[in-house]
Order: structure tokens, then C-alpha cells, then sequence
């Protein structure tokens, strides 16, 4: 949480660039064409990519055995392994990824750019053999990823005969996920590369579905249960100058056999998924889903379901870009493209009128923000940082971030080669990617916390950054902090005790709904406010000079069509000396694409007058091109409250 100590506050000293002014006017905009109704945003056109990775190694169709790893080491004498309790024998998961490919082709013509990868894994020897015998990791079309598919079916079945037939060897089943976790990051990388050079990579979404019982093997425990067995010193797995000869060749033919057991750690496996997410971030654009699919933990032992042992369970909640399910049937736990027909559905989810100019400060004065970094302009005097500039010093942090103690080191320091980017907001939240990485937020989630206030204003505003305290009410007035957001205030204002012209003042009353048709014939259904804004400080500012606005890129290639424009800059000023007041509202696209939207309208203020009974032209709300990977149904259902 951004929130600066009693001390930044000081009484308001002389300030020759600003003057406040208390006079009033009554302003009304009306448009002439149907002003009280959202506009239908255009339809996702972009390239779609779909990879299911998947389990195959020897757990999903035989109980594992403490012991023996895919035949390799003998088990334990008077120690059998049952045969017949693997955890989906029944190949639920390759019904699954059937299903989701009926999806796939129900939903897109067959013209659509749309490519599918099937990546099975096992581990060791096997997954050697397999590199082998399999054709490279790749994309491919829906013809070819059935194909695929009926080969790992066929897979699955002699597997599962091996396992019941009499005196069947009793296998661990290796499952090294790391080696192909590589290998898919290598494929999503060259294809982003690709997608970008074609200019599409902004408008490209990969979906990755991992399907596993999320249990490494083996690991070192299973190379030190061998040893045991060989009557090999344990030191020999950490030291080799430990073993003799024979213990020296029963190590490497271990690792031949089985890999490597530092790469089979949940540590190592979590940080290959995290790279796959974090992808985009290379490139500056795109955007990686993951679906994390527990497959029949029923199945299981319990101490098989930790976090210590498990990597999906270690995975489970760490990144918003990262959901995880359960499978325990045929059924599959979510729908991977709706395939419901009908109507597109439009829905305001939160509006909000916002001065980023003049604001409440900490004792409740009304006072001016004239470059909208988020700190006064009395506290810029103050801490002899620039008032018509957001980024003061180097560039790389607002001036309401270089000032905090804890981040004032790292905001001076200069910028080093490879090191982050001051001019880059792919997720167009405001803060740049210096900002984001110090303040611990995601570049890529244009509201990290999902709680309806995007990241760039939670700094100006003082909100927390990383927990959703949207129904929380820190000061107990009686309202929650989204609330006080929404009036263009911090949360610790008593919004009962505030003059009504200290805050903005929405009102609103729903019309209904009217259909629209796109240019591609799809009907979209939107809603309609008639929408006022009963108030509204706004104070006359007086420069000497212009503000500065940075220059803000959506994309590392810097191109013209990167830039993101002024209008759309989420802390953007006015070159005319005046306020701007921003109008934002959080918009849901539910029914087929199911994303969660953001569109604003600037209105620039050159008057000394409070903004009173201002009718707000909904239909010139313009969308931005921003990342918001929210998929929450609740937010769906919520509407505009």
C-alpha cells in the first residue's frame, strides 16, 4: 500500500504556478445519437493458440511403487505394489481434451488462425525414447491434433493392458514434466516472435492446460531408497568422489535412466510454468493463460496433494494469469471456448468521474496535483521534486514512489543495460515497467488485485495494491473503499463529513438494453444509463509551462502504432493549462469471449468551475487496449451497481 506518512503533509505553502478558485456554473453536454447507450467493442480477431500438456507417464494406469521406477531398480522383497489403482486409468483426461477440441471446432470457421499443440510427457528413458519416436513439439491444425490424439489414446491402453497382465513389472511411472515444460516455452517464444513481426501479437491469446496428478518422480528420496538397496554410500549422489566404481555406475545409469533429480524438484517445475507466463513480458505484448488440472486426487494419497510434494498444488493461486480445477470424471471442470449461440452481452460493471488534478489530501484540504503523479504540488515544493512533472528524477518512477524511503534508493539508481524499461506499459495501467516490478505488482494485469481500481490510480489514490479491498471500509464510515474511490477520494475520507463539492457525485438510472450488429453479423446486446455527474471539484490551474506528459509504449518494438496516445494515458494531463477529468468505466464482454474491458472519456476542464449536473455521454466511452485477464463469472453477474 502506497500511503505516505502524516509527515508529507504540510501546510499549504505559496505556490506561483497554481491558484485555487471557489466560484460555480452549471454545464450540460448532451450528444445528438442515442447518448445514454455503451458502444459494442469490436469482436477478439486475433490468433489463437491452444496446448494441453499432458500426463502419460506410468502413475495414470498402475498404483506407483516407493521403489521402482519404470522397471529400472527391483522393488522392495514382500513389498508389492497393487496393480489397478493408477490415478485415470479410465482416460478422463484424454476425454477431455476431445471434448475441448469439439470446442475449438464448433467455435471458429475454418479459416480462423487458430493452432493446437498435444504435448505428452513421462520422464527419463521414456521421455527419450518418446523425443524419438514422437514428432517434435509443434502446432498444428485441429485435423492433425485428432490424429495426435488417437496415438496417445492407443498409448494409454497398451500401458494400462502392461499393468494387468500377469507378472507385469511394478512401475513408478517417472513423470518429469521440466524437459517438455522447456521445449513448450521454446515453441511459445518462436511463435510469439512470429505472431509480432505479422503485427497480431497484442491481439494473440495462448491457453495452456496442464492435465497431471502434479507429483514428480522421481526425486531424491527414490535415488537414495536405490543406493540403500545397492548397498551404495549416500554421500556418493552428492559427492562422486564418495563412490567406488560400481556404486559410480549405478549413478549414471540412474540419471540415464530416470534424468537429472535437481530438475524434479516443485521448485524447478514451478518456476518452468512461471516462465511459460511470463513469456510476454519478453516481447512486451501477448498473453499466456494457465490451467492447471488436478487429475483425480480420489485417487491419491493424501500426502501426495501438498504443496511440498505437489507442484500444482504449490502452483495454485500464485499469478491471476493461473487457475486451477479439478478432473474426477468425463466431464470437463470449465468450457475452453463458450460455445453458448445468441447474444453478445455488454454490461457496466463500475463507472467512475475522476479529477486526478484536485484532490482531497491527507487532512481533508482541498488541494491541486497539477502534474497527477500522485503527489501535491505543496509536497513537491517540499521534497524539491518537479510539480509539471510526474517522473522527476530519472524517468523511472512517479515522484509519489521516488519519495517513499523504501523505494528512493532503487528509483535513483541509474538504469542499467538489460534492466527494466521506463518507457514500456503493456498492461496500460499507468506505471511502467520500472514501477511495476518495484512496487511487486504484474506488468501484464492492468488491475493486479482484481479489485476494480487499476493499479496506476491505487498509487495515487493510496489503495492497497496487492490484496482486493474494494468491500473493505478502512475508516468505518459506513462505506466501503471502492466507494470513496468512486467519489475521488482516498480511503481513509469520511465521505458522510465532506462537502459535497470536495467529492464527485455520480448518479445513474438504467434504461434497458437495445441489440446491436456488428460488420461480421454477430448480435451484441448493450446496456443503456442515463448518467449525471451531480459534481465534481475542479480548480483553475495556471502554468508556466506545460506539463509533461512521458511517452508511453504498449510493445518493447516501440513502433508508431505502440505509442500509447495521450488521450488514452491512464494518468495523462491536458497541454491547455487545465484539469482533466476523467470518466472510466469497467465494461463485461459475457457470453462467448467472456473478457472484462476498460473504456474512458477524457472531458478537459480550462474553466475555474466545479462541474455541476454534467450529463455523461456513455456512447463516446472509448475502449482502450489495456490487459485486464479477469475471468470471474461473479463480476459478470455483478452489473453496474
Amino acid at each position: 500500500m502506497i500511503t505516505l506518512s502524516p509527515a508529507l503533509f504540510v501546510g499549504f505553502v505559496g505556490c506561483s504556478k497554481v491558484r485555487l478558485s471557489e466560484t460555480f456554473q452549471r454545464v450540460e453536454t448532451v450528444s445528438a445519437e442515442s447518448p445514454f447507450y455503451l458502444t459494442a467493442p469490436e469482436p477478439l480477431e486475433g490468433p489463437r493458440r491452444f496446448v494441453f500438456f499432458i500426463d502419460m507417464s506410468f502413475s495414470m494406469v498402475s498404483e506407483p511403487c516407493a521403489t521402482d521406477v519404470d522397471g529400472i531398480m527391483p522393488a522392495v522383497p514382500g513389498a508389492p505394489c497393487a496393480q489397478d489403482k493408477g490415478v485415470d486409468p479410465m482416460a478422463h483426461r484424454l476425454d477431455a481434451v476431445s471434448t475441448w477440441l469439439n470446442q475449438i471446432e464448433n467455435q471458429f470457421k475454418r479459416d480462423a488462425d487458430v493452432m493446437i499443440a498435444l504435448v505428452p510427457f513421462t520422464g527419463g528413458v521414456y521421455e527419450t525414447r518418446r523425443e524419438v519416436q514422437d514428432p517434435p513439439v509443434s502446432f498444428v491444425d485441429l485435423s492433425q491434433a485428432r490424429d495426435q490424439l488417437v496415438k496417445l489414446r492407443d498409448e494409454h491402453q497398451k500401458d494400462l493392458s502392461a499393468s494387468r497382465s500377469a507378472g507385469a513389472n511394478q512401475y513408478m511411472g517417472t513423470s518429469v514434466p521440466a524437459r517438455k515444460l522447456q521445449l513448450l516455452s521454446e515453441l511459445l517464444l518462436k511463435n510469439m516472435k512470429e505472431i509480432q513481426a505479422q503485427g497480431k501479437l497484442h491481439a494473440t491469446s495462448y491457453r495452456v492446460v496442464a492435465l497431471t496428478d502434479g507429483v514428480p518422480t522421481p526425486i531424491k528420496e527414490n535415488f537414495q531408497t536405490a543406493f540403500e538397496l545397492r548397498e551404495c554410500p549416500l554421500t556418493c549422489l552428492t559427492d562422486t568422489t564418495a563412490c567406488n566404481k560400481a556404486c559410480s555406475a549405478d549413478l549414471n545409469k540412474l540419471k540415464d535412466y530416470w534424468g537429472e533429480p535437481d530438475e524434479n524438484t516443485i521448485e524447478a517445475i514451478s518456476q518452468s510454468f512461471s516462465t511459460l507466463l511470463n513469456l510476454p513480458l519478453i516481447l512486451g505484448e501477448g498473453r499466456v493463460q494457465l490451467d492447471l488440472i488436478q487429475l483425480h486426487p480420489e485417487n491419491m494419497p493424501q500426502e501426495d496433494l501438498l504443496p511440498d510434494r505437489n507442484y500444482l498444488t504449490a502452483l495454485s493461486g500464485r499469478l491471476p494469469e493461473l487457475k486451477s480445477y479439478v478432473l474426477n470424471s468425463e466431464k470437463v471442470p470449465f468450457d475452453i471456448i463458450s460455445s453458448q449461440p445468441g447474444v453478445e452481452n455488454v454490461k457496466l460493471v463500475e463507472m467512475y468521474a475522476l479529477n486526478l488534478h484536485v484532490r482531497l489530501d491527507e487532512f481533508e484540504r482541498l488541494s491541486i496535483d497539477s502534474d497527477a503523479d500522485g503527489l501535491f504540488d505543496y509536497q513537491e515544493e517540499k521534497f524539491g521534486t518537479d510539480p509539471l512533472n510526474p517522473r522527476s528524477g530519472n524517468g523511472k518512477c512517479l515522484d509519489i514512489i521516488a519519495v517513499k524511503q523504501e523505494y528512493a534508493g532503487i528509483c535513483a539508481r541509474p538504469l542499467q543495460p538489460n534492466d527494466c524499461d521506463p518507457e514500456l506499459d503493456v498492461d496500460g495501467d499507468g506505471l511502467n515497467q520500472c514501477e511495476e516490478i518495484i512496487l511487486g505488482l504484474s506488468p501484464l494485469d492492468f488491475d493486479t488485485d482484481n479489485d476494480g481500481i487499476p493499479d496506476g490510480l491505487e498509487v495515487i489514490y493510496s489503495h492497497f495494491l496487492r490484496k482486493d479491498d474494494s468491500v473493505e471500509d478502512s475508516n468505518s464510515d459506513g462505506l466501503s473503499n471502492l466507494r470513496n474511490f468512486a467519489q475521488n477520494l482516498m480511503p481513509h475520507h469520511d465521505v458522510g463529513a465532506l462537502k459535497p463539492e470536495y467529492k464527485t457525485v455520480l448518479s445513474r438510472k438504467r434504461l434497458g438494453t437495445k441489440n446491436e450488429t456488428r460488420d461480421d453479423g454477430t448480435q451484441v446486446q448493450v446496456e443503456g444509463y442515463d448518467v449525471t455527474l451531480d459534481s465534481a471539484p475542479v480548480k483553475d490551474l495556471l502554468f508556466t509551462v506545460a506539463p509533461k506528459t512521458p511517452k508511453l509504449f504498449r510493445s518493447s518494438r516501440k513502433g508508431a502504432e505502440d505509442l500509447i496516445a495521450r488521450g488514452d494515458q491512464l494518468l495523462g494531463v491536458t497541454l491547455d493549462g487545465g484539469n482533466r477529468l476523467l470518466i472510466l468505466a469497467r465494461i463485461s464482454e459475457a457470453t462467448s469471449n467472456n473478457r472484462m474491458l476498460w473504456s474512458l472519456h477524457t472531458i478537459p476542464t480550462p474553466t475555474n468551475d466545479q462541474f455541476q449536473n454534467l450529463k455523461i455521454d456513455i456512447s463516446k466511452l472509448r475502449y482502450i487496449p489495456v490487459r485486464d485477464p479477469i475471468e470471474s463469472v461473479d463480476a459478470f453477474k455483478r452489473g453496474f451497481k
